[in-house]
């Protein structure tokens, strides 16, 4: 469907194939396919960090999961090498706003009322 064309020394794209393969145009979508194949831990993890915002440092998420630092780390370690969220000093960031909506989303909306969510 992609390939480089050497000739005309450009990539061309067979938009007929690419369309026909279904592929959602919505991102949030893509992005919870990629989230529902991450650790269940790293999963609730990034739902709490979703609800919480773009961003949180590691004393709230620590106080909202009940968890240690250590093995909150652990458990978004995944969600780091997937490329994400960003840990920085004293904080995790998402490193897009539709992976966060996507992490919110894998939250069951009856659970989110028992959450800092709402």
């Amino acid at each position: 469907m992609v390939a480089f064309d050497y000739a005309a020394g450009r990539w061309v794209l067979d938009l007929n194939r690419i369309r026909a393969k279904g592929y959602t145009d919505n991102v949030v979508s893509l992005m919870v396919g990629k989230l529902n194949r991450l650790p269940v831990e790293t999963q609730h993890a990034l739902q709490l960090l979703g609800c919480i915002g773009n961003s949180a440092e590691f004393a709230l998420l620590e106080m909202v999961s009940q968890q240690s630092s250590e093995k909150l780390h652990g458990q978004l370690w995944e969600a780091i090498r997937a490329g994400l969220i960003l840990r920085t000093d004293q904080s995790y960031k998402f490193l897009h706003d539709r992976v966060q909506e996507a992490a919110y989303s894998l939250l069951p909306e009856d659970v989110r009322a028992e959450t800092i969510c709402e």
